[in-house]
């Protein structure tokens, strides 16, 4: 528990300094072959306690900065052996888990609640959407659909409750407290407890944007939501879909806004785009970025302007002004 006492006693490590390169940090390595964990780690969380939680393909570790243990639920308490998929640490201070099999788990004042599809959940298989909203909400994303939680009871969301079809690819909170979701059959979007299919000025309202179903989801700084599709990038405005030339076909993984105002958005296959306020775009294939793998995630740091840049095969990189730092 060192760890956890140097957490608690000094601020300073609570967070990293802003003007300091990345190359600067003090960077520790735990890896596999010295016996840290077996198999992936495809989910990680810190509860407020100090303890980071890792999701693993063989259950859930404890790791308190110094090693790793297998958690243990209270006696005559279940917990799944199931690959974990993620993990999501709330405001309140419990933890929760998903599950490729064996449903969702709520970890909450020492006991262990598991929510599986007779009592409810839409699927027993857990997607990559799991999230807490500005108003406690908790939305999951499973393989047959969509469930909030709200005070602790279940909400399933279904093609019953009006959602274009069960699978839901990507979830995005909008400012306004509404949710948009994109299905493999259409956009939809929730509000006021209802789902409803959104203009995107089409002559038939099926929630396709120019004849294509959407993928990545972002919200920029003006409120305007952009949607990847497979035919490209455009973003919704007045009610319209307002597709952008100059980026092609392709498989978009991300998308993140720099303090600038430009867009930046990670295509598999393409590179990475930059899309300026005026519209602008530019490309940078990912060679130029000193990669053979492409970016997998983007994350905005609003503190310094720039972008991080996480790529598919490992590494980070920091872009800013248009430079890259490693």
């Amino acid at each position: 528990m060192l760890a956890g006492i140097l957490l608690a006693t000094c601020p300073c490590l609570f967070a990293l300094d802003p003007t300091l390169d990345i190359s600067q940090y003090a960077h520790t390595t735990w890896k596999i072959r010295d016996g840290f964990v077996k198999g992936e780690i495809p989910s990680i969380a810190q509860t407020p306690d100090g303890y980071l939680w890792l999701g693993t393909e063989f259950g859930l570790l404890r790791f308190d900065g110094v090693k790793t243990v297998p958690w243990q639920p209270p006696p005559n308490q279940h917990l799944a052996t199931d690959v974990i998929r993620n993990l999501l640490a709330t405001r309140d201070g419990t933890l929760w888990i998903g599950t490729t099999s064996q449903g969702l788990l709520h970890v909450h004042h020492g006991r262990v609640d598991a929510l599986v599809q007779p009592e409810g959940l839409s699927s027993n298989s857990i997607g990559q959407g799991l999230f807490e909203d500005r108003e406690g909400n908790i939305w999951v994303s499973t393989t047959e659909g969509l469930d909030r939680f709200r005070d602790f009871a279940v909400t399933t969301m279904g093609v019953n409750q009006g959602l274009l079809q069960a699978v839901v690819g990507s979830v995005l909170a909008d400012r306004d407290g509404s949710v948009w979701l994109s299905t493999i059959n259409g956009l939809n979007r929730w509000n006021n407890g209802q789902i409803t299919v959104p203009n995107t000025g089409n002559a038939k309202k099926d929630g396709k944007l120019n004849g294509q179903d959407p993928h990545s989801l972002f919200q920029d700084s003006r409120g305007r939501i952009w949607i990847s599709t497979l035919g490209g990038v455009g973003y919704l405005e007045n009610d319209r879909f307002v597709p952008i030339s100059g980026i092609p076909s392709g498989n978009v993984l991300g998308m993140a806004q720099d303090t600038a105002g430009n867009l930046w958005i990670t295509d598999e296959f393409h590179g990475l785009f930059r899309v300026s306020s005026r519209i602008e775009v530019r490309q940078i294939p990912w060679g130029e970025l000193g990669h053979k793998d492409h970016a997998s995630v983007l994350a905005a740091d609003p503190s310094r302007g720039g972008i991080w840049i996480g790529f598919f095969l490992g590494g980070i990189a920091y872009l800013e002004d248009g430079h890259i730092r490693e």
